[in-house]
């Protein structure tokens, strides 16, 4: 008899949260060795071909760019045969799901070939963004971006009663994550950046959710539903009951403080992850002309399915930049390591979608992000108030530029000597100013970490005195309770010791 055996040649100590999983995903492996099939399609390069790292290394000393698959995609293959779907095939077959990132530019034969897949009754998961920061190449030179669905793609979704809100972004203040657009410049709050806990999981109680605690999102989009004859829409994944929507374009998009501006604090959660299930109606009633030369020969239409015969379901997320390894991975001295539930996320997902749900409940176990609201509000103030000082310094200094740009047009040969005593007492007014106006940032700074120190003082007093009381209090009254049962058994044992004695007194006499 044949045995598979599986070994863990190390265990890092930063990934200790994950040790369960990783025993039983190798039990779960060696009891089931026959993979299933998960198909990827994607107008980005998700996955490439496999390259030993010595290749790699010697293309990049080269001066070439390597192209490699996404880090998702190398998990993907630790428990399925992955098979990538190129961007224009006719038909999709042999494939148990279907996972599709950033649909866009698609020929109609691919779309017809996603419609029929889910039409014979295939499960898809989709991955689409307003505004995918990934996409270099698809934005342009010029800061443009690069979203999906296109039209042909949002005609699929019409059907599965889904739609992706154009040029629309989900946003929470109390959730906004620290980050920075420029490297010059010190690390903020960016609206942009959407640090998820389980606030944005726990009111759905989903399978696939259950247990994601801590996610990194960049740009969500806005997901709606309408009502489909057939398909249940159930939430997933949303804002805490505080974020909105908010519209930006363009340089609006790189500019952190225009963002701010255009938001503005919700009461209800934005729904950013979908899960559609039912019996689909084709959106492609009359087929798709085919450039097969042997059907133009025989003159043959392509064959349509109108409806599923039996259900499928279609998981949609509004979100592409969470799956790549900037946003799901960190390197560490042993490689990359997961950063976060990203990749956890997505792998749920496609478990879900193929029937394997034994490791969900085992990987989504892990450290517990809880937020805490007076701190992050707390926070939030300091770092508005700190931008408002950094913005009236960047003010003075560009009013300092503009005002030596005036002083050198004056400038000739008869007060060139003037201009430049001028130019330097203005830029010693400058200086000053300067020192003044961080002297006032330094104090915002300290004061909103002066406000979080006597919060976590309180709790320290909470934690060394009050909690030692509490368990003194409960001591002596369980001592005291303890005494008086103790005492009122003696009594019982006297009082029958003295009740024997007086039966047999009252024998004798008799």
């Amino acid at each position: 008899m044949n045995r598979e055996q599986k070994i863990i040649e190390f265990f890092d100590p930063n990934q200790k949260d994950k040790l369960e999983y990783d025993l039983t995903k190798l039990i779960y492996t060696v009891l089931n060795p026959q993979k299933k099939n998960i198909g990827i399609l994607s107008s980005l390069e998700v996955l490439t071909e496999d390259m030993s790292g010595y290749m790699a290394q010697i293309m990049r000393m080269q001066g070439k760019q390597v192209e490699e698959s996404w880090i998702v995609t190398k998990l993907l293959k630790e428990f399925y045969t992955v098979k990538k779907i190129e961007k224009d095939t006719e038909s999709i077959t042999g494939v148990d799901t279907l996972v599709v990132i950033h649909p866009k530019g698609f020929e109609e034969k691919t779309l017809f070939a996603i419609d029929q897949f889910v039409m014979k009754g295939g499960n898809l998961l989709v991955f689409v963004d307003p505004h995918a920061v990934v996409d270099r190449e698809g934005a342009g030179a010029y800061g443009g971006v690069s979203s999906s669905p296109d039209e042909g793609f949002k005609k699929l979704m019409d059907k599965w009663g889904v739609e992706l809100k154009t040029g629309q972004f989900a946003g929470d203040k109390y959730l906004s994550a620290t980050g920075q657009y420029n490297p010059n410049l010190p690390p903020t709050r960016l609206l942009a950046l959407m640090n998820c806990n389980i606030k944005c999981t726990s009111q759905f109680e989903d399978t696939i959710t259950s247990g994601i605690n801590n996610s990194l999102f960049a740009y969500p989009g806005v997901l709606k539903v309408k009502d489909v004859e057939g398909v249940k829409h159930t939430p997933l994944f949303s804002t805490s009951e505080k974020g909105n929507s908010y519209t930006a374009q363009g340089y609006e998009l790189n500019n952190p403080q225009a963002l701010w501006g255009k938001f503005s604090e919700g009461s209800e959660p934005v729904i950013m992850a979908y899960k559609a299930i039912g019996k689909f109606k084709t959106a492609y009633p009359d087929g798709v002309k085919l450039e097969d030369k042997e059907k133009k020969k025989k003159n043959e239409k392509t064959e349509v399915i109108k409806e599923s015969k039996k259900e499928s379901a279609v998981i949609v997320f509004s979100d592409v930049d969470f799956l790549t390894d900037q946003f799901a991975f960190k390197n560490s001295f042993l490689g990359p390591s997961v950063a976060n539930d990203n990749s956890t996320l997505f792998l749920n997902s496609v478990e879900a979608l193929s029937g394997d749900t034994d490791l969900l409940s085992v990987r989504s176990k892990g450290r517990i992000n809880r937020s805490f609201d007076v701190i992050n509000q707390i926070e939030f103030e300091a770092e508005k108030r700190t931008a408002d000082k950094v913005k009236e310094i960047q003010a003075s200094i560009s009013r300092f530029q503009t005002e030596l740009n005036q002083l050198g047009k004056q400038a000739n040969e008869g007060n060139i000597a003037i201009l430049q005593n001028e130019g330097i007492r203005k830029k010693k007014e400058l200086a000053k100013k300067i020192a003044t106006l961080k002297k006032e940032l330094r104090a915002v700074k300290r004061e909103g970490r002066e406000k979080i120190e006597e919060i976590g003082k309180v709790f320290q007093y909470v934690n060394t005195l009050l909690v030692p009381l509490i368990v003194i209090g409960f001591g002596l009254y369980y001592s005291r309770k303890r005494n008086h049962l103790m005492q009122g058994r003696r009594r019982a044992v006297n009082n029958s010791g003295n009740n024997g004695k007086n039966s047999k007194l009252v024998e004798a006499k008799a």
